[in-house]
């Protein structure tokens, strides 16, 4: 793994985050948890349903989650999910600086609810006020 365990990698980001230890190597990294885009990317839609998802269902089970939730690569056409629903890419460029929410300026999230169990994509065609139009 980049950082060794997933518990070892907790206690040094932990660590760095409280002032007490040095930055881990691996946080910056392209393909390091946090900036990683395997999930989200354009060849993902394609790619992972081969290549990726099996690697994926080992990951969510060693950690006991049902699902990834993945932001920070704008998906133009909104929530989207790959994996059998076990990935959800939820940025849809809501930043003033995405053309997606200064043009359609639809808002969506993802709720999650009865215990975890129900999944489903909030929309509105509603304008933000904060958008120039």
């Amino acid at each position: 793994a980049i950082g060794g365990s997933i518990e070892s990698m907790n206690r040094e980001a932990e660590a760095w985050l409280a002032g007490t230890g040095e930055k881990p190597k691996w946080i910056g990294r392209g393909d390091g948890p946090v900036w990683s885009r395997l999930y989200s990317d354009n060849a993902s839609d394609e790619e992972h349903p081969q290549k990726y998802c099996g690697e994926l269902y080992q990951l969510l089970n060693e950690l006991s989650v049902d699902r990834m939730i993945v932001g920070h690569t704008v998906k133009k056409d909104g929530i989207t999910s790959i994996c059998n629903e076990n990935v959800w890419r939820i940025d849809v460029g809501l930043s003033q600086t995405e053309t997606r929410a200064g043009k359609i300026g639809a808002s969506e999230v993802l709720e999650i609810s009865q215990g975890g169990t129900v999944v489903t994509i909030l929309s509105t065609d509603i304008k933000l006020k904060s958008w120039k139009q």
